[in-house]
């Protein structure tokens, strides 16, 4: 009787829909909020019973743990979220140039102290130098000969953004590829690479060429170039993902979450439907819909409908698991009147690439947050949280590697805060979500799908877009949104003048 009551007070939801998006993380309530306040009836779907996707806040003890990376690229994406209903996002701007630190982590301790990170190409001054020599461990005449590859790596930038608006299609490549191109010196090559680095890249050698020239001019330029949450009613990324979720729902976007997508009904080549399934009954049913937007991740993408694979010639971006550890403190040890830095990024010492990482000495970069410089709601008055987040190769599950990265992220906490008080300590991996911010994702266009198909989310890249995370599916979603929106305006017409009533979603 409970099963036929649910299924009787569930009755009224559509049996077939103009947009199903599979997929309630950042670019699913993006796409299906833009496409719903367009006239598009919406069915929303999403295996897991909280909306969110990547993107979660977990409570613990009163404060709010951001399970998500700490800091997002900010480019375009306070204009997707206003363009899905979001108009003033609870978001607050990061310079990096001020806000983010660096500093190398050797033996447990950090060495040679914190520096702002030093942008190439400005003006030195004698903490610049000091923060080249600690952080990239070149001299003042090698810095300068960095200084000028870099400009010459802006104007290629410059050249590449005039040719795409102009509609030709740049070649793209990796930094250890132009350098190499160059034939620069091995000290200076190096140096340059170990400046992506410290900008934020795992390995310099392999990140994007245009990526790392834009990062480099926001840096120079002192721009904000994250996001993080700020303050607000509710703390954490979980405000950010309310905001959506209100404004999909405001938008008229039906719902559906705890529902799992099994697979796409494809007639000669052309989407009819999607199989689909409660979680809470054992029955299947067919949602009809006249085009799907799959923003999850590529592998349960794949999973729907096998097809959806990029061409052979499309190298995967760096992936792997992210590590994270939370430290609740006892008292904060920044004063009252003087807010933390937002991020410290911890670096093995220069030169350490490709070698065996000592042992206190970490293999690959972490990035240390303190949320209550933005939201100060994130811990309980008095007390203090700290975030650290750490890329692992491949699916992170070696529980011995998992340890020491959790004893040298403890090590480098106490040396930076001695005498700080650590109430608890908690620590969650997250498989499969590491993605090297400066190694782009692959692009959509070589994806073969069935028409009606869209593909959307954190591994889909626009052909003029520098930027990856959480930009970069915003991104997507609003490309998704507006290419939709485009055809059933094209059909709309194409019906009119043929005199045929359109069908109604």
């Amino acid at each position: 009787m409970a099963i036929v009551t649910e299924a009787m007070r569930r009755g009224s939801a559509a049996r077939r829909c103009d947009v199903a998006v599979v997929g309630a993380g950042l670019p699913g309530l993006i796409s299906a909020s833009i496409l719903a306040r367009g006239g598009a009836r919406v069915v929303l779907l999403d295996v897991a019973r909280r909306p969110g996707g990547r993107l979660q806040t977990l409570a613990h003890q009163g404060f709010a743990i951001d399970v998500s990376p700490p800091l997002w690229e900010s480019d375009g994406l306070v204009e997707a979220l206003a363009a899905a209903g979001v108009a003033a996002p609870p978001l607050a701007p990061v310079v990096a140039r001020r806000d983010v630190f660096a500093a190398v982590l050797e033996g447990g301790a950090v060495q040679g102290g914190v520096h702002p990170l030093p942008a190439p190409g400005t003006v030195p001054s004698p903490a610049v130098l000091e923060a080249v020599a600690s952080l990239v461990g070149v001299k003042p005449r090698a810095w300068a000969r960095i200084g000028e590859a870099a400009g010459e790596l802006l104007a290629i930038d410059d050249r590449a953004e005039q040719e795409a608006a102009a509609g030709v299609a740049s070649p793209r490549g990796t930094l250890g590829e132009w350098a190499a191109s160059l034939s620069l010196e091995p000290a200076i090559a190096s140096g340059l690479l170990r400046s992506a680095e410290v900008l934020g890249a795992w390995d310099g050698s392999r990140a994007d060429a245009r990526r790392v020239a834009h990062g480099l001019r926001r840096l120079a330029a002192g721009d904000a170039t994250h996001v993080v949450p700020a303050e607000n009613a509710v703390a954490g990324a979980r405000g950010l993902i309310d905001a959506l979720v209100d404004a999909a729902v405001e938008a008229g976007v039906e719902m559906r979450l705890g529902t799992r997508v099994l697979a796409l009904e494809v007639d000669g080549g052309r989407l009819r439907g999607l199989v689909v399934q409660r979680e809470e009954l054992p029955f299947l049913a067919t949602l009809e819909a006249d085009r799907v937007v799959l923003a999850v991740p590529p592998r349960a993408a794949r999973r729907i409908l096998p097809a959806l694979a990029p061409a052979p010639r499309e190298a995967p971006p760096a992936s792997g698991s992210m590590f994270g550890v939370a430290f609740g403190l006892g008292r904060a040890p920044w004063p009252q009147d003087a807010p933390p830095p937002p991020a410290v990024r911890l670096l093995g010492p220069p030169g350490a690439r490709g070698k065996t990482a000592a042992p206190g000495t970490p293999s690959a970069p972490i990035l240390l947050s303190a949320p209550q410089a933005h939201a100060p709601a994130t811990a309980p008055p008095g007390k203090a949280l700290l975030l650290a987040h750490v890329p692992l190769p491949g699916d992170g599950l070696d529980r011995g590697e998992t340890k020491r990265v959790e004893l040298l992220v403890r090590s480098a906490v106490l040396d930076l805060h001695p005498g700080v008080e650590i109430e608890w300590e908690r620590s969650w991996l997250r498989a499969g979500e590491a993605c090297d911010p400066f190694v782009l994702p692959a692009s959509p266009e070589p994806l073969t799908a069935p028409a009606g198909v869209h593909v959307a989310g954190w591994g889909v890249r626009l052909a003029r877009c520098v930027t990856s995370g959480p930009a970069a599916a915003a991104a997507s979603a609003v490309a998704v949104a507006q290419a939709i929106a485009s055809e059933r305006d094209e059909g709309a017409e194409r019906d009119a003048s043929l005199g045929t009533p359109r069908r109604s979603g």
